[in-house]
């Protein structure tokens, strides 16, 4: 009889956690995966975008993954060529035309940009929209210059809204508004995206993924070990309450299941192995698989025996 315990020499699971992740704000939302890329694309994602305020999640109506930021909301699509992640229209779902009257600027071509739709973006408007690469992430004008209702310059895009708040130092007078944050609490509201822990949000779908490793990467004959193994979610959260049973091949092909403790509120759960009288270089193999609430993962790591 052998029982064995390893250092973490090699770990795998189904479900590969991304390292293209980032808690980003305060509090902290986690923005992941194509919408993390594409919120660094910018140049400035706080000044075009500002900070997540909710997690990821599938947005109930469209069935769409979306997350909203202070500015912006993105979309998850699926098109021909993969999945594209796109501002959605906020700018152009909240305009209303004539709330707010035109803004009389007197300008001529020089300072002015006349797009296709014959909406006009003029001086500090244009040079924003230049700079910060406003095709891709404002679209195009859907309105030219208004005064809103506290006397601001305004323009609506697709995508976005500008306000020119001449209060402000030079350089940072042109705003983009907080249209994120005004359609996701007029139209959404639901409190359930908006906390901080994506692990306390009922109904949030939490993918497990796992890790295995042992206390010491090289053991010898007749020797005690610990196995560890290590269960969390998609957002870096502990998964308490997981299933964990174990497979360990020895070297001659031999098999050992073993059915862990569930895994504690760290997501942790722990086996004490007895190693036997297996001869020094002699590799063994474990595998963990992980249950919890019918999604099964795997990941597996391996330790040598040694003098």
């Amino acid at each position: 009889m052998i029982v064995l315990v390893c250092f973490p020499v090699m770990t795998g699971t189904s479900h590969a956690q991304s390292v293209n992740q980032e808690y980003i704000g305060d509090p902290a939302f986690l923005v992941s995966g194509e919408f993390l890329a594409y919120y660094n694309s910018a140049e400035d994602p706080l000044e075009i975008f500002g900070y997540p305020i909710t997690v990821e999640f599938t947005d109930p109506i469209t069935n769409t993954r979306v997350q909203y930021f202070q500015k912006a909301r993105f979309d998850l699509e699926l098109t021909q060529n993969g999945t594209v992640v796109t501002s959605a229209p906020l700018g152009e779902l909240l305009y209303e035309s004539g709330k707010y009257a035109q803004a009389d600027l007197n300008a001529d071509n020089a300072v002015c940009h006349t797009f296709t739709n014959s909406n006009k973006v003029c001086f500090a408007f244009w040079q924003f929209y230049q700079t910060q690469n406003g095709e891709e992430f404002l679209g195009l004008p859907v309105s030219n210059t208004e005064i809103n209702e506290a006397g601001y310059l305004v323009q609506y895009f697709e995508n976005a809204v500008l306000e020119w708040h001449p209060e402000k130092a030079p350089g940072y007078r042109v705003v983009v508004a907080d249209f994120g944050k005004i359609y996701f609490d007029e139209f959404v509201g639901d409190p359930r995206y908006t906390k901080s822990d994506p692990s306390a949000i009922i109904g949030l779908v939490r993918t497990p993924q796992v890790n295995v490793f042992v206390e010491r990467a090289i053991v010898a004959p007749n020797s005690q070990q610990e196995l560890f193994v290590v269960v969390y979610d998609q957002y870096q959260q502990p998964m308490p309450g997981a299933l964990v049973t174990i497979t360990i091949t020895l070297p001659n092909g031999n098999q050992n299941f073993f059915r862990l403790p569930e895994t504690n509120q760290y997501g942790i759960s722990t086996l004490e192995l007895m190693v036997g009288d297996l001869a020094p270089k002699d590799v063994v193999y474990i595998e963990a698989q992980v249950t919890n609430g019918g999604d099964a993962v795997k990941a597996s790591t391996w330790f040598r025996v040694w003098w």
